[in-house]
């Protein structure tokens, strides 16, 4: 490799590697560090997001990775263009760097992480870059062509870097935690959209993504819809460098449907749609949400709740699947459905083909990509820190007209959790559950669990006795409790003055205070 001296041309692999690592696999560490070398600074093995981070540190090496990329390109460049022999692996190593470079000169800072959570770029700024960013392409590019990728081309490349960028923030901003488990589906998703190998991705199979089916699976309230929001956003849209637009807005290509809401009378006609006179009141042509002119061939139909469908809607979602093809209800003619299929249920689906609930050849045409969302119990495990992260990014969603004051809602709210629920609280409803959660302290100043048999017949005396047995009370809320527990028992003051050897007008003051203690905490 003459082009190069060893220690570059072991940069240069790496560089050009990390263009097609997974970002949130520890693969791509591993070639940061072996193309920076003394010069790497250490970061997690999994790319965890954090609130109070910054872009900088999340990206640590980013700067450096780029000036050491144009050092690199620009010596590949002034040899090749004076003439020097060049062999077949140099030419796509310079071509994989040329591709790292436009990306971070491009789309690298299209993210900004301001407190409220991360932030992209808007569009019309993407496309303002384009005509620099063709000067760039033909400035490395258009020399001695043939020695190129037959399959480079200047606009497809331009709508497949804008493609990462999205893809990297929409994980980013719909999967939240620090957890093994929140890294690992962030990892996750990115190969449903990539697919493992992102080399063959760019070259033939960005344009077929959309005639997999995608199937996400978990427990209920653990974030489907927003994995599938993840995917749908991210999809690979054409740019036309002649009208200077892309083909189709990613932010409206997702319809979500919670098949659970939707009458089973009715979920046929609402995916199919019908034409007139099909049933009564059909008094005109209706599209369904899989009918092109509502789903284009960059939309995503989310299928919520899928284990709900009865069996004859199964077969017919399979011809979907199948051939692509579906007939409107009270039609004989087929129609085309060129979008993608993301289907999402808490069920489990083997039980449910066990018990004939759910057809096998169904199931089968569904399996191929299957993403499963861990539940919010094993991120507290894995992660326990992380419910501070969960309750910062609902309260940003739910309340975003207070974001100033966010981070005193966030240690209100942790700090009740922690007291009166413990770090070992099953949160069976998962992110919809801590989400409501948010909204009852909120209101209330606390939150009464629907699922936990303490909670359900909770008294003072259990508050108190489980408090004791955390030791999580100081000595003046220990002897109003223990106070109020022995008055509860002796039905007077005078007596419970007695069993504790004192004055009874001392119990009813402590008494007293600890009722209003106790008052003046449920009300905030």
């Amino acid at each position: 490799m003459s082009l190069l001296t060893t220690g570059e041309w072991r940069a240069a692999e790496a560089i050009a590697g990390i263009g097609y690592a997974n970002p949130f696999l520890p693969e791509r560490v591993v070639l940061e560090k072996k193309a920076l070398g003394k010069s790497f600074r250490g970061i997690p093995a999994f790319l965890q997001f954090r609130p109070e981070c910054s872009a900088a540190d999340l990206f640590p090496n980013l700067v450096a990775l780029r000036d050491r990329c144009e050092q690199l390109v620009g010596k590949l460049r002034s040899k090749l263009l004076a003439g020097e022999e060049a062999g077949k692996r140099e030419w796509e190593v310079y071509e994989d760097l040329v591709l790292y470079l436009l990306y971070a000169r491009y789309m690298s800072h299209a993210i900004e992480v301001p407190a409220s959570g991360f932030r992209c770029r808007p569009e019309d700024d993407i496309l303002a870059s384009y005509d620099s960013f063709a000067n760039d392409f033909r400035y490395f590019f258009e020399f001695k062509r043939t020695k190129l990728s037959s399959l480079l081309d200047r606009d497809t490349l331009f709508a497949g870097l804008f493609q990462i960028e999205r893809a990297f923030f929409h994980i980013f901003r719909h999967i939240v935690g620090v957890s093994p488990a929140a890294a690992q589906l962030r990892a996750t998703v990115w190969q449903s959209i990539f697919t493992h190998d992102m080399r063959r991705y760019r070259q033939s199979l960005y344009k077929q993504m959309g005639d997999i089916p995608t199937l996400i699976t978990g427990p209920s309230g653990t974030g489907k819809e927003l994995v599938a929001q993840s995917i749908a956003y991210s999809r690979f849209i054409e740019f036309d460098a002649r009208k200077k637009r892309f083909a189709a807005d990613y932010s409206a290509s997702f319809i979500g449907l919670n098949l659970s809401s939707i009458s089973p009378t009715l979920i046929e006609s609402e995916l199919f749609g019908y034409v007139k006179g099909a049933f009564t009141g059909a008094h005109q042509d209706r599209k369904g949400f899989l009918d092109p002119a509502i789903c284009s061939g960059y939309g995503t139909v989310l299928l919520d709740e899928i284990g709900e469908l009865d069996t004859y809607l199964q077969v017919k979602l399979l011809r979907v699947l199948q051939s692509r093809e579906f007939q409107r209800v009270g039609d004989t003619r087929s129609c085309k459905f060129i979008g993608k299929i993301i289907a999402a249920t808490n069920r489990d689906l083997a039980e449910e083909m066990k018990e004939g609930r759910f057809r096998e050849d169904f199931y089968y045409r569904l399996c191929a990509d299957r993403i499963e969302t861990p539940s919010l119990r094993i991120q507290l495990d894995e992660a326990p820190e992380s419910i501070a992260n969960f309750v910062r990014f609902i309260a940003v969603r739910i309340f975003p007209d207070t974001v100033d004051r966010t981070e005193q809602l966030v240690e209100q709210v942790v700090e009740w959790i922690s007291r009166n629920l413990g770090s070992h609280y099953a949160w069976r409803g998962n992110f919809r559950e801590l989400e409501q959660c948010v909204r009852s302290i909120v209101i209330r100043g606390n939150y009464l669990p629907v699922h936990d048999p303490f909670w359900q017949k909770r008294t003072p005396r259990t508050d108190f006795l489980s408090s004791v047995e955390k030791g999580s009370l100081d000595r003046e809320r220990l002897l109003q409790g223990y106070f109020s527990l022995v008055y509860a028992q002796s039905g007077s003051y005078r007596a419970a003055g007695q069993r504790l050897g004192v004055d009874w007008r001392t119990v009813k003051e402590i008494v007293e205070k600890a009722n209003l203690s106790q008052c003046n905490e449920q009300n905030g």
